[in-house]
């Protein structure tokens, strides 16, 4: 079953870029990022909502429990609207393969932070981790004209946000023993969405009946797809390692990045950024031991 799970998290981790790709492609100047933003996270809110209700809901009184949400608020909005920003100026292959490398943050959450075991091996796969994404570096050529300093930031941002998300929950988790997974999630994004819609009204308001047009279902299934690969992780690092669950889903979604890059977008990578990503996935099967 955990690995049926794990293959589900994948998927939707990996899905929610092609969706933020396609409503870019669509939109082009009409592109309304802070409600496309808005409305995805209602909807994974909306996800968490149903679930809570489904199993029962209680919020506790416990402080350290909202805090654990405005933690996560912070870090969710970050990655969903710089990943989006991201995808819209620069290629989809690179976005989402730096993004997917992200997770390497949460596995050394695991090794400093839990105490979880630190070998020869995984020090082996950390250095090829980071060689892996010297490799990976934008060039030049005829693929990579878009790379500018703006996509660059968007990126790194993103990258961090995504990866301080998974710590936030791991630690979420650890704090109350695998409990209140459904009411940290609704805190957090009622959050995200209250400030995401604030800023949809002041930048994109003449965009409404546009987004609704040519966004509203990218962003309906890209929130649906945020909610349940949230919950996965929840579940799922509640046994499972961290140092072992997030290296797997990183390289799980290099492998569909490429797929989705080179099928759907027709994109193509340089010999060394290609051994650049060969690199990464062997530096996660590593971490994996």
């Amino acid at each position: 079953m955990t690995i049926f799970l794990i293959f589900l998290c994948i998927f939707t981790a990996s899905i929610q870029s092609v969706l933020r790709k396609q409503y870019n492609q669509r939109a082009g100047e009409d592109t309304a990022g802070s409600m496309f933003n808005a409305a995805q996270s209602l909807t994974a809110l909306c996800f968490f909502v149903v679930s809570a209700l489904a199993g029962g809901m209680h919020f506790p009184a416990d402080p350290a429990l909202y805090a654990y949400s405005i933690g996560f608020a912070a870090a969710y909005g970050t990655a969903v609207l710089f990943s989006f920003l991201a995808l819209a100026v620069g290629p989809f292959g690179l976005t989402s393969l730096i993004s997917s490398y992200s997770l390497v943050l949460p596995t050394l959450y695991g090794l400093i932070f839990l105490g979880e075991s630190l070998h020869a091996v995984t020090l082996a796969g950390l250095g090829c981790l980071f060689v892996s994404l010297w490799l990976m570096r934008a060039d030049k050529s005829e693929g990579e004209r878009k790379i500018n300093l703006r996509w660059i930031v968007y990126v790194l941002l993103s990258f961090a946000g995504n990866g301080f998300c998974s710590i936030i929950q791991k630690a979420q988790q650890n704090a109350f023993d695998g409990a209140y997974k459904n009411e940290f999630m609704i805190a957090a994004l009622a959050l995200v969405t209250a400030g995401l819609f604030i800023a949809a009204l002041v930048s994109d308001r003449s965009k409404f009946s546009s987004f609704l047009r040519q966004g509203a279902i990218y962003a309906l299934l890209c929130g649906a797809a945020n909610g349940a690969t949230n919950l996965l992780v929840m579940v799922i690092t509640a046994t499972v390692a961290a140092s072992i669950f997030f290296p797997v889903i990183s390289a799980g979604q290099i492998i569909t990045a490429f797929a989705f890059s080179l099928l759907l977008y027709k994109e193509k990578l340089s010999k060394r950024q290609h051994a650049g990503a060969a690199l990464g996935i062997a530096a996660l099967v590593l971490l994996n031991q």
